[in-house]
C-alpha cells in the first residue's frame, strides 16, 4: 500500500513539475475562426484588424507569467497573430528583469543561446515550426526601457496585417526573406 502511495505522489509531482511551462492553452487555435462560444463570452470582432487583451495569467493558468500580456489579433474572425509581451515602463522592467518571458519561450519553442549572463541577453531568437513561425525578441530600447515580446504568426497573417497598418505606401516586410 505504501509503495502504490509513493508512485502515486511521485508521478504527481513529476507530472506537475514537468508542465509548470507547457504552452498556454490560448482562447482559440492559431488560424481558426472566433467561435459562437467566443462571441457570447467576448462579443463580435470586428471586420478587418482587431485586437483582444488579456493578463498572460488569465490564459496560462500556473504559469506563474506575472507581468505579461497577451495580445489576439484577429483578420476579420481568423486568429492571426499571438504576440506576449512584458508590460514594462522606464525604469520599472520588473518581469523582463526576473526573465519571466526568456524562460517561458525557451521551455514550449527550444533552448537558444543568451550568452554567460541572459539578464544581458539583447537579441532575437527564430524557430520555425510547422508554417508558423516564433520570434522571441529582447531589446534595450531606451536607457532604462527593455522590450520583450514572443510572437507566433505566419508570413501570410504577417503580410495581411502589415498591408492594413501600411496603407500609406510603405513595402511590407517579408519575414521569409530575412531568414
Amino acid at each position: 500500500m505504501r509503495l502504490k502511495n509513493f508512485i502515486i505522489i511521485f508521478g504527481l509531482i513529476l507530472f506537475t513539475s514537468s508542465n509548470a511551462y507547457s504552452a498556454c492553452k490560448h482562447i482559440l487555435k492559431f488560424g481558426k475562426k472566433f467561435t459562437p462560444k467566443l462571441v457570447k463570452e467576448y462579443g463580435e470582432r470586428p471586420e478587418g484588424i482587431s485586437d483582444m487583451y488579456f493578463e498572460a495569467n488569465e490564459i496560462c493558468r500556473g504559469q506563474n507569467l506575472n507581468g505579461i500580456v497577451i495580445k489576439y489579433t484577429f483578420l476579420d474572425d481568423i486568429l492571426a497573430n499571438i504576440q506576449m509581451f512584458a508590460f514594462n515602463e522606464p525604469g520599472n522592467n520588473k518581469a523582463t528583469e526576473k526573465l519571466t518571458l526568456m524562460k517561458y519561450a525557451k521551455k514550449v519553442y527550444g533552448d537558444f543561446d543568451t550568452g554567460a549572463n541572459p539578464k544581458i541577453y539583447n537579441h532575437y531568437n527564430i524557430w520555425q515550426k510547422k508554417k508558423r513561425y516564433i520570434i522571441y525578441r529582447r531589446l534595450k530600447t531606451q536607457k532604462n526601457l527593455w522590450t520583450e515580446d514572443l510572437t507566433i504568426s505566419t508570413s501570410k497573417f504577417d503580410q495581411t496585417i502589415n498591408a492594413l497598418i501600411n496603407e500609406d505606401g510603405v513595402q511590407v516586410i517579408n519575414n521569409e526573406e530575412q531568414n
